[in-house]
């Protein structure tokens, strides 16, 4: 099974943006045997104006659907006249619309779990529990992520091998606002975590910029040097299903915690 194609929203702005605006409408002809869509349709009360014609469909298209193969005639052009009635209901406008419901979505979303994982990591540099808020949020959005079954460019698992075994993974980048940077000591304790967007304070978005973070001053670039420290970026929930519970180790009972910069 191949899970549902990220939504590239950029590209669906652009194909709507060059498309003929709507609204649009489905007129027949022929004795029913043509359907068109066409923008600006009006009936005239002899006929029909329109500004523009927008496709046309005849009563034979072409179709090697096995599940078709015993269709009559009717059934036929019953699917003619559903597919014309779907797309006339599809205009540029209402395309946009939807897209820039995602775009609102998707930036609650971000701000949502921007806030999940800043309060995370503080309750943990602090050496508290996470707050059940925030677990009871995190369910709420992974719940509704595994209903819909739709997979979004800056989702945190594009290949839904949580829920859909079956579907095809493909690696994606990481989304910088469910991103968490880690400096690790070469045994893998955690010495450190900061979430990589605070709106108003900083956006860690390389590796580099993260060590900066970690490390103001030259003093803490040399100490992090002697102790071979690394950066690494996990998402949100790699953080808390792999690294959560592994801060510490026998090695390393007591972690030292370097402040971010400006502390």
């Amino acid at each position: 099974m191949t899970s549902t194609p990220p939504l590239d929203l950029d590209a669906i702005q652009a194909r709507a943006d060059a498309a003929t605006p709507g609204p649009w409408g489905v007129y027949q002809y022929g004795g029913d045997s043509l359907i068109e869509i066409a923008a600006d349709l009006e009936d005239t009360g002899t006929g029909y104006s329109a500004r523009r014609t927008i496709a046309r469909f005849d009563e034979e298209p072409l179709d090697n659907d096995p599940g078709h193969r015993e269709w009559t005639a009717e059934e036929d052009w019953a699917q003619v006249q559903a597919d014309a009635a779907y797309i006339a209901a599809m205009p540029p406008e209402v395309t946009k619309a939807l897209v820039a419901e995602v775009r609102r979505l998707r930036a609650e979303l971000a701000a949502v779990t921007t806030l999940c994982n800043e309060q995370e990591m503080a309750a943990r540099l602090f050496e508290f529990p996470t707050p059940e808020w925030i677990t009871a949020v995190r369910r709420a959005i992974e719940t509704a992520a595994e209903e819909t079954h739709v997979v979004a460019d800056d989702s945190d698992d594009p290949e839904h091998v949580d829920d859909c075994p079956g579907c095809e993974t493909a690696e994606t980048p990481l989304d910088i606002h469910d991103t968490i940077w880690l400096q690790q000591r070469p045994c893998g304790c955690i010495v450190a975590g900061v979430v990589a967007v605070v709106p108003g304070e900083w956006k860690l978005a390389t590796a580099e910029q993260a060590h900066a973070h970690f490390n103001p001053t030259p003093w803490d670039l040399a100490r992090a040097a002697d102790a071979q420290l690394t950066v690494v970026p996990v998402t949100g929930r790699q953080y808390r299903e792999q690294y959560q519970a592994r801060w510490r180790c026998d090695q390393h009972a007591t972690p030292a915690v370097l402040p971010p910069s400006g502390a």
